[in-house]
């Protein structure tokens, strides 16, 4: 798989130290992709985001659970999203399970999702078999990114984590 379509995940309480030496390696790597996982549940602060050269929040599925019912939940998405947008950010809110969460969060501008509303977790091999099944009208059952979707090869398009646009085919 072309390194190009990876993505470096980390967790915050990896995010939160500030030992140079890894600081130097995620800036070597920012081009790649940086995501904080679970952000907003953990040890990170807004000095993390100052600091750390990530391009994209992973919003922890337990602010997306109650996210269409709840104000509050709804409100801390939100804030995320807008502060991810002034910061340049790309954001995937994880755990999107219906229909509701989805609409939501596409209002709110937030492209990606990932979560059972689009599949379950699958071996990288199911993966990519699934990922170029189509439906009657020519769109995949499964779909992955957006290369995958134009009809390029999904190896090249490939989300390991399932991840998948808010706006669905």
């Amino acid at each position: 798989m072309p390194t190009k379509v990876l993505e470096l995940e980390l967790k915050e309480n990896i995010a939160v130290r500030q030992d140079e030496g890894v600081l130097a390696a995620l800036h070597a790597l920012r081009d790649r992709g940086i995501a904080i996982d679970d952000f907003g549940t953990g040890f990170a602060s807004l000095v993390t985001l100052q600091n750390v050269p990530v391009t994209r929040l992973k919003i922890d599925r337990s602010f997306i659970t109650h996210v269409a019912e709840e104000a509050h939940d709804a409100a801390i998405v939100e804030a995320a999203l807008t502060l991810a947008r002034k910061l340049g950010l790309r954001v995937i809110a994880e755990g999107v399970e219906t229909e509701a969460q989805e609409s939501l969060l596409r209002a709110r501008g937030c492209a990606e999702g990932l979560g059972f509303r689009y599949g379950r977790a699958l071996p990288p091999a199911e993966l990519l078999a699934a990922s170029w099944q189509r439906r009657e009208d020519g769109a995949p059952i499964y779909p992955l990114a957006p290369a995958a979707r134009q009809g390029h090869s999904p190896a090249q398009g490939h989300r390991r984590d399932g991840g998948a646009p808010l706006a669905r085919a």
